[in-house]
């Protein structure tokens, strides 16, 4: 049921919202418009972003060549719905690791709960900890790694909510919960289609042209062998059209 905002906060937020257009625009425009390049960032940043991992890894992080995810969590042992991300972060990386990806603890973010603090001198600080959560997961994100974010919380007042923070949208972050959606969402429409899997991550390699790739998803649809690239950007780039041309020059190619 839809709720209107009482008019008196509905004005002040109006007048919050005018005084601050300017400078937050001018804030905003000095933020990064797209997916930061780790070959850019210097080598010292890297070694201690890295420094966790086997050195074939490292040279792929270092070199780009394959997403990286940086993950936000709420974890703590005080609240018991928060206390299974203890053990998230490696079942993430597991499915990462077999889609190609590599994922890293980015940082953490502190997490109340009404329950443990309500008639407490603490609850007070309950509005105030929704800032600090914000800010948490801007300093985690801050280092111009990572490719996408997850947020690991179990309601709004933990984990805010994708592109609320403005460090994070020059690219995707999504919570497990959004993740399930788009997940059921690509079902339904999976559903509805006349569609037949042929490959996935199909490997294709052009001897003509001398480049190779690896295709997201090959299907026959609608009788039609068709070429899909998933994305989780927030526009359909030109670049995409050149890819995806190229991997079907590459697809012909191997399959006459």
């Amino acid at each position: 049921m839809a709720t209107t905002l009482n008019p008196t906060l509905q004005a002040l937020r109006e007048r919050i919202e005018e005084r601050s257009k300017a400078t937050r625009a001018a804030y905003l425009n000095n933020l990064p418009q797209g997916p930061q390049n780790r070959t850019a960032v210097g080598c010292a940043n890297l070694a201690h972003t890295t420094a966790i991992y086997p050195s074939t890894t490292k040279r792929v992080i270092s070199l780009h060549k394959s997403p990286h995810l940086g993950i936000v969590t709420a974890y703590n042992d005080m609240l018991s719905a928060h206390q299974p991300f203890a053990v998230y972060p490696e079942l993430i990386a597991k499915h990462a690791r077999a889609l190609g990806a590599t994922t890293q603890v980015a940082g953490g973010t502190p997490a109340m709960c009404d329950g443990v603090t309500q008639g407490r001198e603490g609850m007070e600080l309950s509005l105030f900890s929704r800032d600090v959560i914000a800010l948490s997961a801007c300093v985690g994100l801050s280092h111009d790694v990572f490719d996408g974010a997850i947020l690991l919380g179990v309601c709004d007042k933990i984990a805010p909510g994708p592109g609320d923070e403005p460090e994070t949208q020059h690219f995707t972050a999504y919570t497990l919960e959004e993740g399930q959606k788009l997940f059921a969402a690509f079902r339904e429409w999976h559903g509805r289609q006349d569609v037949e899997t042929l490959a996935v991550e199909a490997k294709v390699v052009s001897e003509r042209w001398q480049f190779g790739g690896m295709i997201d998803w090959v299907a026959r649809l609608y009788g039609v062998v068709t070429l899909l690239d998933i994305k989780t950007s927030k526009a359909i780039y030109d670049e995409y059209r050149i890819q995806l041309a190229a991997y079907k020059a590459a697809w012909d190619e191997l399959h006459p």
